[in-house]
């Protein structure tokens, strides 16, 4: 039998290249059940409270008691700064956006260093490894997948909120920014996973980012004087583009660049 060698064609064409595709679907296969459920929660979560804001909180409460309501300092460390409590979509993104984006995000960097590290320890890297394409190109495509992933449940949420009548580009803006928080933190789980030898201290570590980035979300909001650090977390990015308000972009850009950088680090560090 005769055998033909197939040259190679670049660290660059992993996503038109066969293996490039197969290591896609295969990350793809393994995150579709979770991705559902997650997608169905965060697009249920926004339903349910433009649902209940028509029904019972725009008729019992005006703005301003919503507002006052708002600036209780325990809630408002929860949830964040209150922003146009006066419109459906503005109370919803006040209610839902905080944990929806911790929520989006823990399972991103959960999926991130169980595609890359935790299938490594299982001996499931074996095959991939042993194929055409590099160890970068492996965790790139890999974290690209659980990136885009996080983007897609943000376009339900985005879906789901102009379905039930809100103002299309403040949707925009709040399921871009819930997307492009999880994309960031699939960066930072592959990144975890190149830098620690186990997925168990790899997980840790990206938790204790994301525990950060909401620390510095939440000091951002209570203490005027260091607002600035909002800059500094892809949670406060997130409240800085106040979605059915003025709907930011320059945060949301911000948001896509650190997500971007994050994974190309997660490819670079492996």
């Amino acid at each position: 039998m005769a055998v033909r060698a197939v040259p190679a064609t670049g660290a660059h064409t992993w996503v038109s290249a066969g293996p490039g595709r197969a290591v896609v679907a295969l990350a793809a296969r393994q995150l579709r059940m979770g991705w559902l459920i997650l997608a169905a929660v965060a697009a249920g979560m926004s339903a349910v409270v433009v649902v209940t804001y028509r029904a019972t909180a725009q008729e019992a409460l005006d703005a301003a008691a919503l507002t006052a309501l708002a600036e209780s300092p325990a809630i408002r460390a929860l949830f964040g700064e209150p922003i146009a409590l006066d419109t459906v979509g503005g109370f919803t993104v006040w209610r839902t956006g905080t944990p929806l984006a911790v929520l989006v995000s823990a399972w991103s960097l959960l999926a991130a260093t169980r595609l890359t590290r935790g299938d490594e320890e299982a001996g499931r890297w074996d095959l991939l490894a042993g194929g055409r394409l590099s160890t970068g190109q492996l965790v790139l495509c890999q974290t690209v997948v659980v990136a885009l992933a996080a983007g897609g449940i943000g376009l339900a949420v985005s879906a789901t909120l102009v379905l039930a009548g809100t103002p299309a580009p403040g949707a925009a803006v709040h399921g871009a920014g819930l997307g492009l928080t999880g994309a960031f933190f699939a960066g930072v789980g592959g990144l975890a996973a190149q830098v620690f030898p186990a997925r168990a201290a790899a997980t840790g570590a990206a938790a204790g980012m994301l525990g950060l980035g909401l620390t510095l979300r939440i000091a951002g909001d209570g203490v005027p004087a260091v607002s600035g650090l909002h800059w500094l977390s892809p949670f406060g990015l997130l409240a800085l583009s106040r979605a059915y308000a003025d709907d930011r972009l320059l945060p949301v850009a911000v948001l896509a660049a650190g997500g971007a950088v994050a994974v190309a680090l997660a490819a670079g560090a492996a």
